[in-house]
């Protein structure tokens, strides 16, 4: 930047020579490795969700494989639990997609509804309606985080930090992870599970790539960290 600066300087006339000519730029560091959770340290991070929001979150990004961009942005009428699919534009490519509700999602999707609906004052699940978001912002009585107040058509901000607190409970740092850690890792888990039942590799890959909405099955492969690999 100092140097482009400087570059800018000689041109303008206001001084003579660039003071950072002949200085090599710096080599930029070597990327740190991402938080990669196999299947067990998936299941335990559920576990150490002690809000149900975070729980909530947690388990769809794991089983969707969604961004935070599209699950903060899901409605309940876009997650049927009587279709069994998950409705949503992929806000990246613009392309609309249809999930599957697994047999686990589905059964905290209830969980979660009947409690959304409890913490609205509503009767039960049936009565939210369907233009509320899925997954709200929520407002929290200090010191009382167990009093929790949904902002039904408030976009939640900051959805990361519903994963880097049960990931801090385990234990494991926190800093730049979030919802790419549960697509990484649960993607990565698909395959190696799709890998152990005899599929072919690149049939395994393919169906992570559909998972994880890529354009292609190498961005898919380097998204895994497969290329040392291979």
């Amino acid at each position: 930047v100092l140097k482009v600066f400087f570059d800018y300087c000689v041109t303008m006339g206001w001084t003579d020579r660039n003071p950072l000519a002949g200085i090599e730029p710096a080599r930029p560091d070597q990327a740190k490795p991402k938080l990669l959770l196999n299947a067990g340290e998936l299941l335990e991070l559920l576990e150490n969700c002690q809000r149900p929001d975070e729980r909530i979150a947690c388990a769809l990004g794991m089983n969707t494989g969604l961004r935070s961009n599209d699950i903060i942005r899901l409605t309940i009428f876009d997650a049927s639990l009587a279709s069994g699919t998950i409705q949503t534009e992929i806000r990246k490519t613009r392309k609309f997609d249809v999930k599957p509700i697994t047999m686990e999602l589905h059964r905290e999707l209830t969980d979660w509804l009947e409690t959304y609906a409890k913490l609205a004052g509503l009767p039960g699940r049936g009565h939210l309606p369907n233009d509320w978001l899925l997954l709200p912002a929520m407002s929290v009585t200090p010191f009382r985080t167990e009093l929790l107040q949904p902002k039904p058509t408030t976009v939640l901000k900051h959805p990361w930090r519903l994963v880097q607190r049960p990931l801090e409970r385990m234990g494991y740092p926190t800093k730049g992870e979030g919802f790419h850690t549960l697509r990484r890792s649960s993607a990565r888990a698909l395959f190696e599970s799709l890998r152990e039942s005899g599929e072919g590799r690149d049939h395994a890959l393919m169906i992570c790539k559909d998972f994880l909405n890529h354009a292609s099955v190498t961005q898919t492969e380097h998204y895994l960290g497969l290329n040392a690999e291979r």
